[in-house]
């Protein structure tokens, strides 16, 4: 009995050598001090002959987690794990040890105690996250800001809106820059790690910086907001503020019967079109342009195809779409009459919902006009240079008149002589490598 004891005893201790055998993690985060909802990242440092697992953080509680990427420096036998870590209570927080698993081994990490505040703070900064008020329906293009106003230079900001990413909400930037702060009343900011260019009114006391944000909702019903958070310094501490949270009452689109051009257009569009060239022969091809105009972010909207109202006269073949712009996304299509004398491109059918009005919309484009002729027949005297009431006199027409110099009218015809020479040349080749083969042939005795 003692024996199995001691044997137990050693087992259970062999076990617990074993554990971090091989392998060493380490703990890293970027600020023991943060506010409530600020994100801050935190490292997990393996470093181990084998390919460590991802960690499971199952156990830390107190923060949401998103796991950001691993690099793996095998010279070095390092993975690094990146996670950004968000307080959602105040407090001191525990990240307890944390157990990596790999090749046989395992191992865990020191623990880390992080001091959460709240996030008001000395400096009195505001952010402000603006909405439309009243409801808006679900593909509306929404035009809200983000508003810092604190007190001296900010820089290295960056906002955080937690709800994005839900499926709920798609969310349009700014277009980013190259330089910051730039000299022309802009900032590059981040926004959930994506740049971004906000309007800056400087000041050498004042930073008060919005940055747009347009919204998309997905889908209808209540769309809560979490509260948007912002961090960054100034010349002498940092900053950080969080926003109320808000939420949008998203709409679905009327339940009545959509017209049947309705291709899901939310917002006042128009729709052009211009054709090039108007006049032409059968078969030559028709560029078409449809160019849709409409709200400012417009690179995702299509229209219906209009092939249909396009094929009794048309061959309808689709070509690349130039590159969106703002506002402004043209469809082209390449035309070709299927007889002469078709007349007109006919007008191409949309409709959009229009929210002001809460009603669909149904408009057109207009008719274009086109001159189609019969293919010309391209004959022997169109290459003689006849003219079409036929004139045998081709001294005054055809070729003869086709020339810039006398050396175009020399004689290139080729002369008996001259191919006679050629033959001779080649059967006296062909003679001389048959005796030339036949004297290094091999003799039987």
């Amino acid at each position: 009995m003692r024996l199995a004891a001691t044997l137990a005893l050693l087992a259970v201790l062999g076990s617990a050598a074993a554990l971090g055998q091989g392998m060493m993690a380490r703990l890293a985060v970027r600020t023991a001090q943060v506010h409530l909802g600020e994100p801050f990242e935190v490292w997990v440092t393996v470093i181990s002959n084998s390919r460590p697992m991802r960690p499971r953080l199952e156990s830390v509680e107190g923060f949401e987690i998103e796991f950001v990427g691993r690099r793996d420096r095998r010279p070095a036998r390092e993975t690094i794990f990146t996670y950004v870590f968000r307080p959602i209570e105040t407090g001191k927080l525990e990240i307890p040890p944390i157990i990596v698993e790999g090749g046989g081994f395992a191992t865990r990490t020191p623990r880390a105690m992080i001091e959460v505040q709240r996030g008001s703070n000395a400096g009195d900064e505001r952010l402000e996250f603006d909405l439309p008020a009243g409801p808006v329906f679900v593909g509306q293009q929404i035009e809200a800001s983000l508003v810092l106003d604190c007190d001296g230079h900010a820089n290295d900001v960056a906002f955080n809106l937690p709800f994005l990413g839900d499926g709920a909400i798609r969310a349009i930037l700014p277009t980013a820059g190259v330089r910051y702060p730039v000299p022309d009343g802009t900032m590059l900011v981040r926004v959930n790690r994506k740049l971004a260019r906000g309007s800056i009114a400087p000041s050498s006391t004042v930073t008060l910086l919005e940055v747009p944000v347009v919204l998309i909702p997905l889908q209808s019903g209540r769309v809560e907001l979490a509260s948007a958070t912002v961090r960054g310094k100034t010349q002498h501490r940092r900053l950080f503020a969080t926003a109320k949270p808000a939420h949008l009452d998203v709409r679905p689109l009327p339940a009545v019967a959509a017209p049947d051009s309705f291709s899901g257009l939310v917002g006042p569009y128009t729709l052009s079109a211009v054709a090039t060239p108007t006049q032409s022969r059968l078969g030559e091809p028709i560029r078409l342009d449809l160019a849709l105009s409409g709200p400012l972010y417009s690179e995702n909207a299509r229209i219906l195809d209009p092939t249909a109202a396009l094929s009794q006269n048309f061959r309808v073949h689709d070509v690349a779409n130039p590159a969106p712009t703002e506002g402004q996304r043209v469809f082209r299509y390449a035309l070709q009459p299927r007889a002469a004398g078709v007349q007109a491109i006919p007008s191409i059918q949309y409709s959009y919902f229009e929210p002001e009005g809460n009603r669909y919309v149904s408009s057109k484009t207009e008719e274009i006009i086109l001159e189609v002729q019969e293919t010309r027949q391209v004959t022997a005297a169109d290459a003689e240079g006849l003219s079409a009431a036929g004139k045998i006199e081709t001294i005054e027409d055809g070729i003869a008149h086709n020339y810039e110099t006398s050396e175009a009218l020399v004689n290139h015809r080729t002369q008996p002589a001259a191919i006679m020479g050629v033959v001779a040349g080649i059967a006296f080749l062909s003679v001389a490598g048959f005796v030339l083969a036949w004297r290094r042939s091999p003799r039987v005795a």
